[in-house]
């Protein structure tokens, strides 16, 4: 090949990767713009497809997971003899946590029966800036800080009732950092975490 022709196809696949690299990092920064600003349905298929892409399943529940607390053995018991519980609800309040996106807020804070203590691993629809992250709940500035992001992140009611613990919350509520909308709609709807914070 002549010299001409070697820097006229170097030229070519120069210009060539470096379209590709372009287009990879546009796809990925679309695909995270879905998931965090798109609609229910559209950011859990993105949340799957970052999933995929990083090769990692979701993380269990903290309910399966032998590294969290489990609830005292009397409460579990009571639970059975009542015989089975409608499932928790939820709903989204006026407020917004970002554009596009309204805060949501359980029902009854009494179905909040995530972790108290332990190490506990987000799903990445959660937690998507540190994939594998897991939060030491026995650390107070940790457990504020993990408190937060499931607030601020939650999309359904399973990740409240599965990563918030009733009590927990209504002691951390007046430390929590929380975009004002996540708060004015849980306690407009709560009115004891509203007491909590006057207090």
């Amino acid at each position: 090949m002549s010299p001409v022709g070697f820097a006229v196809a170097f030229r070519l696949a120069h210009l060539g990767l470096g379209d590709s690299i372009l287009f990879a990092e546009l796809s990925g920064l679309a695909i995270i713009a879905t998931a965090m600003f798109g609609s229910h349905v559209l950011s859990e298929r993105a949340f799957r497809l970052l999933r995929y892409m990083r090769d990692r399943p979701e993380p269990p529940s903290p309910a399966m997971s032998a590294g969290a607390s489990s609830r005292p053995t009397a409460r579990r018991n009571r639970s059975r003899q009542l015989g089975p519980r409608r499932p928790a609800t939820s709903r989204r309040g006026p407020y917004q946590v970002r554009p596009g996106r309204h805060a949501l807020v359980i029902d009854d804070l009494a179905r909040l029966r995530g972790p108290v203590t332990g190490v506990v691993e987000l799903p990445l629809r959660l937690f998507w800036s540190l994939p594998g992250y897991r939060f030491n709940l026995n650390d107070p500035e940790t457990c504020l800080w993990y408190y937060q992001t499931v607030l601020r992140e939650a999309s359904r009611v399973e990740d409240l009732t599965a990563y918030l613990d009733a009590a927990t919350l209504v002691r951390l509520w007046p430390e929590l950092y929380l975009p004002k909308g996540v708060r004015q709609t849980w306690e407009d709807r709560h009115e004891s975490l509203h007491a909590a914070t006057d207090s």
